[in-house]
């Protein structure tokens, strides 16, 4: 089989451009987004499947990928504009950070406690600021049930990340959403039972945990200065991410 570089395919009414040039053995109905088994080699492609009629394009660019190794895991490309990106970091820059982690974090809506665990009432800090509220809005219109009340914002400079991890079940309904910002990076996800998953994270993406991807699978970013992803060595530099959640509000939250 020779060679594609551009594969074009319809996914829920979307025209995709995808550029990519795969192996000579490769499958063209699958697209190297992930790593299996990330050690640097491909071992696997995954092949994305459509989405949902109901699921519909915010901008002409976007492209939305289901990603069918792990149920519940999509990957849209584009969510934003390089313009809307530049305007958000700067907006997000102009806020103060706090240094209470291995990593600059921001809250919005309310705090989590990362110690305990936990988000209650006594936790809500305001309502979410425009900006956030903004793409809270795009986000519960096109891909969250629920409208999102509580944006985290991390910071990761090179050799900084997220120990694996799933997001507290009893704190957050069911979307977990992140917006990447600045730097590509992998993304990890593990699985006691199945092999390990590792994803490009994009500048201007979105990574969308439900169902078994947000309550079976853990996530994280290994700390580490490069990537090595299907062969190629990807320096990093400051990446910005922002999660969008929903909060359950018992009086106390294990």
């Amino acid at each position: 089989m020779t060679k594609k570089n551009k594969t074009d395919q319809l996914i829920s009414g979307i025209q995709l451009e995808l550029f990519n040039t795969l192996p000579n053995d490769a499958n063209p109905d699958k697209i190297n987004l992930s790593d299996k088994n990330y050690n640097g080699n491909i071992t696997s492609y995954n092949k994305f499947s459509n989405l949902s009629d109901k699921t519909e394009s915010i901008n002409q660019s976007e492209e939305i990928i289901k990603i069918d190794d792990i149920n519940g895991l999509t990957y849209v490309r584009n969510f934003i504009s390089q313009d809307e990106h530049d305007i958000l970091l700067e907006k997000i820059d102009s806020q103060p950070w706090l240094g209470d982690l291995q990593r600059r974090v921001q809250h919005y809506g309310y705090k989590y406690d990362y110690v305990q665990h936990k988000i209650n009432r006594d936790m809500y800090i305001a309502p979410l600021p425009d900006w956030a509220l903004n793409i809270a809005t795009k986000l519960h219109e096109h891909y969250s049930e629920t409208l999102p009340d509580q944006v985290i914002v991390n910071e990761y400079e090179p050799g900084q990340g997220i120990a694996n991890h799933t997001d507290c079940k009893t704190c957050f309904r069911d979307t977990i959403i992140s917006l990447s910002l600045g730097s590509e990076c992998i993304m990890d996800f593990t699985h006691p039972s199945l092999n390990q998953t590792s994803i490009l994270l994009e500048p201007r993406s979105l990574i969308i945990m439900q169902g078994e991807a947000r309550y079976n699978w853990r996530h994280g970013i290994a700390k580490r200065k490069s990537d090595k992803f299907q062969g190629q060595v990807i320096k990093r530099a400051r990446r910005v991410s922002l999660t969008f959640r929903t909060v359950i509000i018992p009086d106390y939250c294990p």
